[in-house]
């Protein structure tokens, strides 16, 4: 689709999923940009950051994803 956008869900208790828009896309939080080899935890999700992509954990269930340009891996 032409003009569309990547975007991920990840939601607590449920599987990361990826998808596009074609819209704007909302988040409930200020976004934040991490040089790599850094760490941040919001709400129990722990996001690190590589030149291989960015990898998210809820550190509760283990559930989480690794994107990169390449490619988006669910984890868990």
């Amino acid at each position: 689709m032409s003009g569309a956008s990547p975007a991920i869900s990840f939601e607590k208790g449920k599987r990361a999923t990826a998808f596009c828009l074609n819209q704007g896309a909302f988040a409930t939080v200020d976004a934040k940009v991490l040089a790599y080899g850094q760490r941040l935890t919001v709400g129990g999700v722990t996001c690190t950051s590589r030149r291989t992509g960015v990898t998210c954990i809820d550190q509760q269930t283990g559930h989480g994803f690794t994107a990169a340009r390449e490619a988006f891996s669910p984890v868990g």
